[in-house]
C-alpha cells in the first residue's frame, strides 16, 4: 500500500508543515469546513458552519433538536436525527471530472452517512455497512467500495478521497497516509449538500445519520499528487 506520511511538498513548492500550505491556497477549492473555525454554537448546538472556501457553502441548521453540538472545535452528531444542510442547491463535482474529499472523523459506529445529498440515496460517502471495514461512495448511483486491510471505519481517522478526472473515473482511497483497497472506478456526478445524512425524499425518515466526531472537511475539483500529499498533512495535524 502507498504511505504518504507527512512533510511534503505541495504545489508550487511549498511544504505544508503545520501552518505553509491551507486549502484556500488552490483554486479548485470548492468546500472547506475548517476545524474550529466558522462555527455558531448556540449552546449547546450548532446552527452553521461556514465554509471558509470563500464559495459560501454554509451548513446550517435552524432546528434546535437537529443540531450537533461542538467542544474545543470537534463537532458531535448523535447517530438519530443530527444533521447541517446547505440552505439551498449542491457542491457539484462535475461528472468525468477530478475531485478530492479529506476529511477526518472519530465515528462511534459503522454503517454510516458523512455526506449525502438532499432527496437521493444515490449521492454519498459512507463508512461501513454491515461490516465494519468498508468505506462506500456513491456518485451517480454507482458504488465504489473500498475494504480496508487493517483496522475500521470507526477509528480515529483521516481520509482523503481522489478521483482523477476523464471515462474510467479511476478513484483511490487513502486512511491514514495510506492507500485502502486498490483504485476501482467511481463514476457519475457528485453532488452534495448535507453533513451528516442524507434524505432520500421530501418529508421522509432520515437514513444512515452520521454517529461521532468531526474535525474538517475539505472538497476540491482537482486532484494530484501534491494536493494529495498537502491535504494528509494538514489533516495529520488536526
Amino acid at each position: 500500500m502507498l504511505g504518504l506520511g507527512t512533510g511534503f511538498y505541495g504545489v508550487g513548492g511549498k511544504t505544508y508543515n503545520g501552518g505553509d500550505w491551507l486549502p484556500s491556497d488552490e483554486s479548485s477549492l470548492l468546500a472547506w469546513y475548517k476545524f474550529n473555525t466558522g462555527i455558531t454554537d448556540n449552546k449547546p448546538g450548532v446552527s452553521q458552519w461556514s465554509d471558509s472556501s470563500g464559495n459560501g457553502h454554509h451548513m446550517l441548521q435552524a432546528t434546535a433538536g437537529n443540531q450537533p453540538t461542538v467542544s474545543n472545535g470537534i463537532i458531535t452528531f448523535d447517530g438519530s436525527d443530527d444533521f447541517l444542510a446547505l440552505a439551498s442547491g449542491d457542491i457539484v463535482m462535475a461528472d468525468e471530472g477530478a475531485f478530492l474529499i479529506g476529511f477526518r472523523v472519530n465515528p462511534t459506529s459503522q454503517n454510516r452517512i458523512l455526506l449525502g445529498k438532499t432527496g437521493s440515496n444515490t449521492e454519498m460517502v459512507k463508512l461501513g455497512l454491515n461490516v465494519d471495514n468498508l468505506l462506500r461512495i456513491k456518485p451517480g448511483g454507482v458504488n465504489a467500495d473500498f475494504t480496508l486491510s487493517s483496522g475500521n471505519v470507526k477509528d480515529d481517522a483521516y481520509w482523503v478521497i481522489s478521483r482523477e478526472a476523464g471515462a474510467a473515473d479511476l478513484t483511490t482511497v487513502y486512511k491514514d497516509g495510506s492507500q485502502v483497497d486498490s483504485t476501482k472506478a467511481a463514476p457519475g456526478e457528485f453532488e452534495i449538500s448535507q453533513i451528516g445524512k442524507r434524505t432520500v425524499s421530501s418529508g421522509s425518515a432520515t437514513e444512515n445519520e452520521f454517529h461521532g466526531d468531526l474535525y474538517e472537511i475539505m472538497i476540491f475539483s482537482e486532484t494530484n499528487a501534491d494536493l494529495i500529499a498537502n491535504v494528509t498533512a494538514r489533516l495529520a495535524s488536526l
